[in-house]
């Protein structure tokens, strides 16, 4: 408490939360950093490493590409002959390795992935 009166000191005007983090006041004046993807702590200041996962044989990353942890994201290498990013387009294969597409099924910034063998759709009338 501050002033003549005692008012409550309002800890988000001193911008205690890292980054692009929204600060809460609660009405005692004290703040809460809501962190935004990526980030934890009590500041957000913590970058969490989006390629470790409990079971290490989980990876965000597929078809053998290699994860590298960014600030507050990540992106996959691919491997030769494979494109993409998880995030923003569904991972393809190029024309010349198989006729199979990828389907995004719901955008929560990760893509589930149904392998389609287009030959065989066509031959039941299906495009």
């Amino acid at each position: 408490m501050k002033g003549p009166v005692c008012q409550f000191v309002d800890e988000c005007h001193s911008i205690p939360c890292n980054g692009s983090a929204t600060c809460l006041t609660d009405a005692f004046g004290r703040h809460s950093c809501l962190c935004p993807r990526g980030w934890t702590g009590k500041n957000c200041s913590i970058d969490i490493d989006n390629c470790v996962s409990v079971n290490s044989s989980l990876s965000p990353c597929h078809h053998g590409s290699t994860c590298v942890n960014t600030p507050g994201s990540f992106v996959c290498q691919c491997v030769p002959g494979h494109t993409g990013n998880i995030f923003k387009d569904p991972l393809s294969q190029s024309e010349r390795v198989y006729p199979y597409h990828s389907i995004p099924l719901m955008t929560i910034n990760v893509f589930t992935l149904i392998m389609v063998d287009t030959e065989k759709a066509m031959s039941f009338g299906i495009t």
